[in-house]
């Protein structure tokens, strides 16, 4: 039976048949795996207490994602991290974590996991002391401590007065390569706060990770991944839940399901925007499609529908010195306005009602005219155009008919 496979913290997950379509990764880490550092609040996308660390793929950089949006059949070989994964009592506090605390950027301590989480992959790259302070829009404090928060994130500013940095092992998470992580680690050649336990903290938690990894041995990759199959599985509710490798794929799926009640999901932020009540019978994760995420320039810059707004500001960089396109310097600036780094990390939103991806932002403007959509009003003001397939047929429409068009497709 098909199954979506990821890791979290570093031990691996599967789910299929018994999860819901409405199930969300925040909901599977906190009631399935027991992991309750990460947070319930606004459920919305808007606070960030409930960010995790995610790797979409082998050899990408980490990024911030609000686990509240993300539905859980979405996270196909996703590497998923949480405070806990990050630095725990048990093994060690990172150093994003005992610099918080030293201070005192926890007031109640409620949204400090996922400040944490966000700041850990911010991390990740050099920044100012203005890129940090915006990268942590995505978060709220409700008690509203947010000087020492600030204070204590701007020190690892390249433009700090004296800036900290994270060594290498800092920036990878603690339980893999960092704090008691093996016997070369600094249990043995240092003699810092982290390991201030007994060194059977180490093997004890070894025993207990070979534990974890016994327990999901059945967790397998199927057949039809490893060799790019349709993947096909009947959710809880008998939704049919499937994940093409293939654009072909998905109109052989509307010619053997019909076109009545379908949803093209590529994750969840719409959720924020428009709360859904019921869902589709049948679903299709788009995310697998590489033919919707590529990006090439000829005369003009295209770029796919599933690409996140963050993927999208970062090809306006890469193309704005080209002779032009210098409009774009004014595009990002106006993006960077937009939303906040975790929403715009989300290239996973369900397409028909969407603000991650490019193709649901514009979706969900052709179905509610009132929606105030940035990613129209750009494309709008360089007279962009959108290509739209209906089964073998490719139209190309010019975004001023846009949301009239699609309406009678």
């Amino acid at each position: 039976m098909d199954k979506i496979t990821f890791t979290v913290n570093g031990v691996q997950h599967c789910v299929g048949s018994e999860v819901y379509p409405t199930k969300t990764l925040l909901e599977y880490i906190r009631h399935d795996l027991a992991l309750t550092g990460t947070k319930y609040m606004c459920l919305e996308g808007g606070c960030g207490a409930c960010i995790v660390s995610v790797v979409k793929s082998p050899g990408r950089t980490p990024e911030s994602i609000n686990s509240c949006l993300v539905s859980i059949s979405s996270c196909m070989n996703w590497d998923i991290t949480t405070i806990e994964g990050l630095g725990n009592r048990e093994k060690g506090y990172h150093p994003l974590q005992m610099q918080l605390a030293e201070n005192n950027g926890s007031q109640c301590g409620y949204c400090s996991p996922g400040m944490v989480m966000n700041m850990y992959n911010v991390a990740q790259s050099e920044n100012t002391m203005k890129q940090i302070e915006r990268a942590l829009g995505s978060n709220i404090c409700r008690c509203t401590g947010y000087r020492p928060i600030l204070q204590t994130f701007k020190k690892y500013a390249v433009d700090a007065p004296n800036p900290k940095t994270l060594a290498i092992e800092e920036l990878s998470i603690s339980g893999n390569s960092g704090c008691c992580s093996t016997k070369s680690g600094c249990c043995s050649s240092k003699k810092t706060e982290c390991c201030s336990s007994k060194k059977s903290d180490c093997s004890s938690k070894e025993t207990q990770d070979s534990k974890k990894s016994s327990i999901n041995d059945w967790c397998m990759v199927s057949k039809n991944e490893a060799q790019g199959k349709l993947l096909h599985i009947k959710l809880k509710d008998n939704t049919d839940w499937y994940r093409p490798t293939y654009l072909k794929e998905v109109f052989e799926i509307f010619a053997e399901q019909g076109t009545e009640s379908y949803m093209l999901v590529a994750g969840n932020t719409e959720k924020g925007v428009s709360p859904r009540l019921t869902y589709p019978k049948c679903m299709i994760d788009i995310t697998g499609i590489e033919e919707l995420r590529n990006w090439y320039v000829d005369q003009n810059l295209v770029i796919g529908a599933t690409c996140s707004m963050a993927e999208m500001i970062k090809r306006w960089e890469e193309v704005k010195g080209n002779e032009g396109f210098s409009y774009l310097e004014e595009f990002i600036m106006h993006m960077d306005e937009v939303a906040h780094v975790s929403v715009r990390n989300v290239s996973f939103s369900y397409v028909l009602f969407d603000c991650g991806t490019i193709g649901g932002n514009l979706m969900i403007k052709s179905r509610f005219p009132q929606f105030q959509s940035d990613v129209y009003l750009v494309c709008e003001t360089c007279g962009g155009q959108v290509t739209v397939c209906k089964f073998i047929i490719i139209i190309i429409i010019i975004i001023s008919l846009f949301r009239v068009l699609t309406s009678q497709l």
